[in-house]
């Protein structure tokens, strides 16, 4: 099982990303104030996987995000 988990993590930032480069820059800009604002609200949680999930996401956009 964590031979599949380790390439996941590889194959989803590439993936990702491809699908990211492809997006209109509206719908990125969209899609990273809406990410400032899941961070936000991750922060308020006492959940640590929401940090997780905005981390990951964050990873996904960070060549977009100034």
């Amino acid at each position: 099982m964590s031979g599949i988990i380790k390439l996941l993590i590889t194959i989803l930032p590439l993936v990702g990303n491809t699908v990211i480069d492809e997006l209109s820059p509206d719908f990125r800009t969209l899609v990273i104030n809406t990410l400032g604002a899941l961070k936000t609200k991750a922060e308020k949680t006492k959940n640590p996987f929401d940090d997780i999930a905005v981390g990951f996401l964050y990873r996904l956009f960070d060549k977009w995000i100034k």
